[in-house]
């Protein structure tokens, strides 16, 4: 309540953290050597349930989160938790309960981790026999979770008609409740670990740049359809210029980015640590692109560029050092954000590194 009352004092708002997927925060979460009578007790009331599922470690019929499993990166085996029902009866009661709260405390909207895509339980109806289903019996986990998700959005928008709700993840593709789909019932996603994640391992921490450009020009482009769908960027880059990377290639298709939480694992040393926030390039304000339909930019050669009404994005996405002339079609003067140096003339000579960003602002 009081970093909502200060943010409020600054015109600012607060979207609190809050998942529908895990246990967690709900019921508790459990050691992997806890007595399973008594993980089925606690659980029974909110969580998913299919009396075919085994999983081990676990109690008959119930779903540890896919972040709970020995295979998964993030298994942690003093806190397994375990997959909710969003049609329960119980569970949907505790969820808007809090939520009130929350907006009561001056709250703007919320923030929903994990989404709801399960491999096992988005697809499934749940088979509970101890607790009701609010929205349907018939409806898969995934189909109440946009369910869920809907009186959320009415609550916060009842009380805030600006307020958000932002979802981190999805839902299966074609998940719906009576028609509503992801989009209908939220303000938008947000695209974690944008090109680089928060793992502190090479191979967890990278992400293949030519899969990720398809899929942002993919999204800029279904902006353009009715009715329009909103996906924000989060990246943890390890340094200043894996930043300028994540930032350039989101820029390239014209998405909202931003960078990690804070620093606090400068050394990328530990699992999920934060490594910067970059306000250089958080604070920067580029207007809109020159030419709304350019998706993705243009390519020369080896390398990426996009104009804005302020400046000018430029990407080099191979594994070399490239070199490339953008043509500006006029004389200008213009700042390189990375450098600060300044240069004029009627294009730009580059020599940018391997897997790089680089911004460019009019003067």
């Amino acid at each position: 309540m009081e970093a909502a009352a200060d943010l409020a004092r600054a015109g600012k708002g607060l979207l609190p953290y809050v998942t529908f997927y895990q246990t967690a925060g709900w019921a508790g979460s459990f050691p992997k050597d806890a007595d399973l009578r008594k993980v089925a007790a606690a659980i029974a009331p909110i969580a998913f349930y299919r009396r075919s599922l085994r999983f081990p470690d676990s109690p008959p019929g119930y779903v540890p989160t896919v972040f709970c499993r020995p295979d998964n990166v993030e298994y942690n085996p003093r806190a397994i938790q375990y997959t909710t029902c969003p049609n329960s009866v119980p569970f949907r009661a505790m969820v808007l309960a809090q939520v009130r709260r929350q907006l009561d405390g001056g709250a703007l909207g919320f923030f929903v981790d994990n989404g709801y895509d399960d491999d096992v339980a988005a697809r499934s109806v749940c088979e509970s026999a101890h607790h009701a289903h609010y929205y349907g019996d018939h409806l898969t986990a995934a189909d109440a979770f946009l369910g869920l998700l809907l009186e959320v959005s009415c609550e916060v928008k009842k009380r805030h008609p600006n307020g958000m709700v932002m979802v981190n993840g999805g839902v299966p593709a074609h998940a719906s409740f009576y028609g509503l789909t992801l989009g209908d019932v939220c303000d938008g996603q947000l695209w974690e670990s944008y090109l680089r994640s928060s793992y502190s391992t090479p191979k967890e921490h990278l992400a293949d740049w030519q899969s990720v450009y398809r899929r942002s020009v993919a999204l800029e482009r279904a902006w353009h359809t009715a009715p329009p769908r909103k996906m924000f960027t989060l990246s943890y880059p390890w340094n200043r210029d894996e930043a300028y990377f994540c930032y350039c290639t989101a820029k390239l298709c014209h998405l909202p980015w931003s960078a990690s939480l804070g620093i606090s694992d400068p050394d990328h040393r530990h699992f999920g640590g934060h490594f910067g926030t970059y306000p250089e390039l958080i604070d920067l304000r580029l207007g809109p692109p020159l030419h709304e339909h350019e998706h993705g930019g243009t390519q020369q050669s080896a390398i990426y560029y996009r104009e804005y009404q302020r400046g000018l994005v430029v990407v080099n996405p191979a594994r070399t050092e490239q070199t490339a002339r953008i043509p500006l079609g006029m004389v200008r003067r213009c700042r390189n954000v990375f450098t600060g140096q300044d240069t004029e003339g009627e294009s730009l000579m580059l020599q940018l590194p391997a897997e790089s960003g680089r911004v460019f602002l009019w003067k």
